[in-house]
């Protein structure tokens, strides 16, 4: 039977021949492809730039007898890349014109030179740069108007997916619109550098090895007492003391653990500190639930005119939405719903100012007033990424005129009893904290509210309620909801109907946002 040093020794030597072997092989291809895709983008680049130069050379040297010089200057370019191993120049009916291959010293004087590659053709044949890799795969380079780069087969109208990292037989690309410049390439180059990295990695594991070997020889004999460290700690843990800690420096995987089950104790004991500070935080988010009950309406205004109910179903114990009815005198109200950025305490801290801040000016003569001063206040005490969507309305009971000013906030659902239908009225506006000065984007509306009519203001809540990860309510249900429902006989109903069947809909799924809803009938 193998001792516990022995299966340590054995253990550990494998675990580090296989985290080396394993780090050997992933950096190679790692430094494979990154060469290759290197190697591509600079030969993309020699393509493109030398192209033009040698259609021109071409005509001006070889095409007038001046073999030396056009040689010249194929050499001179061949020279400044190592992946490019010749240079053939085609006519675009695929006779082969050069060839830097067999021409460098003299120049072909047999008869035409044609090539039978089909795939080499249809390169020749295309004005569009291309690229053949070493299995015979095809891509034409195609740049949009922002000189992006696409992939495409011959026909120009298949995208194709192309990967930097394979090995390329040639690059083809039009010199002049008369030739075809093909750039053959080869690798040997960066298979050499490749070999080298290998036998440095594995010079390198084999060290390695040595010296795990070494190391896990000296770990063993040193294992027993750090073990014993941790049983008699885990003995003293178990009896509720989580003050105990080990202290182990033997620089290895014991240190580690030792670090671990000090770090486990620290957690016990943060944990249970965490779970008495999550009782306090608890019974605090209730305190701020009920105080956030409070700031609602405790009682709906009692016009002569209006049926009106209201109610909000928070998404947390602290929600981002709000609403009020605030009677300010001449038979005049008041009223608007507002839908805090997310939920929450940061939203709950933000309905209560805005709550407090429309309280005050209230009083105002006119809604576009009170909305214009209740943003610049917002934007001024909160943070920059924290804004309020709005409605606003004013009801004059005297002259049965509804006015409303949107700031940002989802469409009025009004049913008319006339013709049973529901109409979506869309304000516009911005959301309040968004722009210093919100007055030149707000505008004032008078809606049509007869007797009969019912008037719905929710927030986003309502339509954006889901009912799994795909599938929302949305507004298309939401306005036939009001539809089939706006001719109930009193607000109460209508309110109970809408939210009893999005609550349906949503089935178990959980409750993402507030939702909150505001329905105004009309009696007289």
């Amino acid at each position: 039977m193998l001792s516990l040093r022995q299966k340590l020794i054995i253990g550990l030597t494998l675990l580090i021949v296989l985290i080396l072997g394993t780090a050997a092989v992933l950096f190679v291809k790692e430094k494979q492809d990154a060469l290759i895709s290197d190697a591509y983008t600079s030969t993309s680049n020699f393509v493109e730039f030398t192209s033009g130069s040698i259609g021109k050379d071409y005509d001006l040297y070889w095409l007038q007898k001046g073999f030396v010089f056009f040689n010249r200057e194929i050499s001179s370019l061949l020279s400044k890349t190592s992946v490019v191993s010749s240079i053939k120049v085609y006519s675009y009916g695929g006779e082969l014109l050069y060839d830097s291959d067999t021409e460098l010293e003299k120049p072909y004087s047999g008869n035409k030179r044609a090539t039978n590659d089909s795939l080499l053709l249809s390169q020749i044949h295309s004005k569009l740069t291309s690229v053949q890799d070493t299995d015979k795969n095809l891509f034409f380079l195609k740049k949009d108007s922002s000189n992006i780069v696409s992939y495409t087969d011959a026909s120009e109208k298949v995208p194709l997916v192309f990967d930097p990292t394979a090995r390329l037989k040639n690059f083809v690309t039009s010199a002049k619109d008369q030739y075809a410049i093909v750039y053959e390439l080869n690798y040997d180059v960066f298979d050499q550098k490749l070999i080298d990295i290998r036998n440095r990695m594995i010079a390198l594991a084999v060290f390695g090895i040595l010296i795990g070997i070494v190391f896990s020889i000296l770990f063993s004999t040193r294992i027993v007492g750090p073990i014993r460290q941790l049983v008699d700690a885990a003995a003293v843990l178990s009896k509720g003391d989580y003050s105990g800690r080990v202290t182990i420096t033997t620089g290895d995987e014991l240190e580690v653990l030792g670090k671990s089950f000090n770090t486990m104790a620290e957690e016990i004991d943060k944990n249970t500190r965490l779970a008495l500070y999550k009782e306090r935080v608890t019974k605090e988010l209730e305190l701020a639930a009920k105080i956030q009950s409070e700031i609602l309406p405790k009682k709906l205004p009692n016009l002569p005119s209006l049926d009106i109910s209201a109610g909000i179903i928070p998404a947390e114990e602290v929600g981002g939405d709000c609403y009020d009815f605030l009677e300010v005198g001449d038979r005049r109200m008041i009223f608007y719903l507002g839908d805090a950025t997310g939920h929450g305490v940061p939203a709950g801290i933000m309905v209560s100012v805005a709550n407090a801040l429309f309280y005050y000016l209230s009083h105002r003569k006119a809604l576009m007033e009170i909305m214009v001063e209740a943003n610049s206040v917002i934007k001024a005490k909160t943070a920059s990424n924290m804004f309020m969507t709005l409605a606003c309305l004013e009801w004059n009971d005297d002259k049965k005129i509804l006015r409303y000013v949107n700031a940002g906030h989802e469409p009025l659902l009004i049913y008319h009893a006339k013709d049973k239908k529901a109409e979506e009225v869309r304000g516009g506006g911005m959301a309040l904290g968004m722009l210093p000065d919100n007055s030149k984007v707000l505008k004032e509306i008078v809606l049509t509210f007869d007797i009969g009519d019912t008037l719905v203001i929710y927030s986003d809540g309502l339509p954006e309620c889901w009912k799994d990860e795909k599938e929302c309510f949305g507004m298309e249900r939401l306005t036939a909801l009001v539809a089939q429902h706006g001719g109930l006989p009193s607000s109460l109903a209508i309110r109970n109907a809408i939210l009893s069947e999005i609550k349906q809909y949503a089935g178990t799924y959980k409750q993402m946002d507030d939702m909150t809803i505001i329905v105004v009938k009309r009696k007289l």
